[in-house]
């Protein structure tokens, strides 16, 4: 952010009172990441006029603004003029914008308004149409709290964006306490607005777009993460009004910011000794000795300098269902091959031992009564029995 402090140099002030000022604002500067990329602060004195003292641009560190600010020079002027001291914040504003980050204005005074007091809301109105989120504080008796809470930001609340404490020691430090308080609200807290008629309408910011009017005093967050992980594929954070998807070590997040693929730590430099070769996997790699691969094994096939993405762990699982699944079909395919070998040898075990349809000759002492039967054998076929004879024996 870029914050610009304006504050009360005048005679109502007075010395002590402006070192306190001066250190409510190094304590604030010292709590605050000061850089050219980060917060840029800058600072307005006012008295009779006004002075920009320290542009935003000008010291880009921490240690150099905050011995520029403890050297503030108390002006002791006899009158307020806070018309110009908030033109002066608009002009440092303006002469160094940076459109991406909001505008911030701390305004602290111990006096009222005497030197164009019917100008101080129009350049109020002027930062607001700006943009700029204006914090007033209003210290001691000497102040017109209806000026305090004009030069603040809507919705005029006090407490939020404006406060009025009785002196410049432990109550400047709780409304700077305060201050900090607003600044670094989360963006799940309420947003109000002035009614028409009066009063104020607070609703919960829902998402860019949207708002969900409330009727208590507080927000609910949505754990986005409770839903399908948020749609992260790996690690899912959720924050007040918002998530956010990370990775695991060894793995980083893609473009999507949704999913995590693996680093291949192997790629470039060798992260192992000179004597081992680094073979990347699946958010982590393995340093294997050089004795462990053939002498023209390639480099990029052991994972070193390989641009090929690593196997995961599903598709390692996956590779090992598969060959499990194939082995066990070869095996039920050779149980069901064996068995039907042995039945075949088995019937046809059977077909040897079964005995024949055959007519077997043997001598009887029933004959047809012939002499010569045209059926009769030969006498040596015949044996001891009747030559003259046949008798026929059905086989089963």
């Amino acid at each position: 952010m870029d914050l610009v402090f304006v504050l009360d140099s005048s005679v109502n002030v007075g010395s002590s009172g402006w070192s306190s000022m001066v250190d409510a604002v190094s304590q604030m500067v010292s709590g605050l990441d000061i850089s050219s990329t980060t917060t840029r602060v800058g600072v307005v004195t006012f008295g009779q006029n006004a002075y920009q003292n320290i542009p935003l641009n000008l010291y880009p560190d921490k240690g150099s603004l905050l011995n520029a600010v403890r050297n503030l020079q108390f002006l002791n002027d006899n009158a307020a003029n806070f018309y110009d001291a908030l033109l002066s914040a608009q002009s440092m504003l303006s002469a160094g914008n940076r459109p991406d980050v909001p505008d911030v204005v701390v305004f602290v005074t111990g006096s009222s308004s005497s030197v164009n007091q019917a100008l101080v809301p129009v350049a109020a109105r002027q930062l607001r149409n700006n943009g700029t989120l204006v914090y007033a504080v209003g210290v001691g008796n000497r102040i017109n709290q209806t000026e305090i809470q004009t030069i603040s930001a809507h919705p005029h609340l006090q407490y939020h964006q404006w406060w009025t404490v009785s002196d410049f020691t432990t109550g400047l430090q709780s409304s700077v306490n305060g201050i900090v308080g607003e600044i670094c609200k989360p963006t799940l807290e309420l947003f109000c607005r002035l009614t028409l008629f009066g009063g104020y309408q607070c609703f919960c910011p829902l998402d860019e777009c949207d708002i969900l009017p409330v009727s208590g005093t507080e927000c609910i967050d949505i754990d986005e993460c409770q839903t399908n992980n948020g749609g992260c594929s790996d690690m899912c954070n959720n924050s007040p009004g918002s998530f956010a998807c990370q990775c695991n070590s060894g793995l980083t997040l893609s473009n999507d910011k949704r999913t995590c693929q693996d680093v291949n730590e192997c790629a470039g430099t060798n992260p192992c000794a000179s004597e081992s070769r680094c073979v990347n996997a699946w958010s982590t790699f393995y340093c294997l000795s050089n004795s462990a691969f053939p002498a023209n094994f390639p480099q990029a096939l052991s994972g070193q300098e390989s641009s090929a993405p690593a196997l995961n762990n599903a598709a390692v699982v996956g590779l090992a269902a598969t060959l499990s699944a194939l082995l066990a079909a070869l095996s039920v395919i050779g149980v069901v091959l064996l068995i039907r070998f042995l039945n075949k040898r088995r019937q046809t075990a059977s077909m040897v031992k079964q005995p024949t349809r055959s007519m077997i000759f043997t001598p009887t002492s029933s004959s047809f009564g012939t002499v010569n039967s045209r059926y009769s054998l030969p006498q040596s076929a015949l044996g001891a029995g009747d030559a003259d004879s046949i008798d026929t024996i059905p086989t089963s």
